[in-house]
């Protein structure tokens, strides 16, 4: 979890929070061992920021329309965010999706 949550930070996420510090940056990746991952984790994945920064260091797409021109944007953040949730609820856990995620 602690790799990606850096990867995420290194797409913005938390930019203004962290700014940029490494010792704040330190702390906040030192919080995934106390805490023992869920407290940070809860936190991020209901973040839509967390998705998109992840999304932005992984290269995801993110068009205007999206291939069948529904008129709606495709945000593959987006798509990456409810096939986590969807993950979970057939009761699996995070650490699987991100391992699966980042192959």
């Amino acid at each position: 979890m602690k790799e990606i949550s850096k990867i995420a930070i290194e797409g913005g996420y938390l930019k203004e929070w962290l700014e940029g510090d490494e010792e704040k940056i330190r702390r906040y990746l030192i919080g995934w061992d106390i805490q023992g991952n869920e407290g940070n984790m809860m936190m991020c994945v209901l973040d839509p920021l967390f998705w998109q920064s992840l999304g932005r260091s992984l290269g995801w797409r993110d068009e205007e329309f999206d291939i069948y021109d529904s008129g709606k944007p495709f945000q593959e953040w987006k798509e990456q965010w409810h096939s986590f949730i969807d993950h979970l609820a057939d009761g699996k856990d995070a650490e699987s999706f991100f391992e699966e995620l980042l192959k």
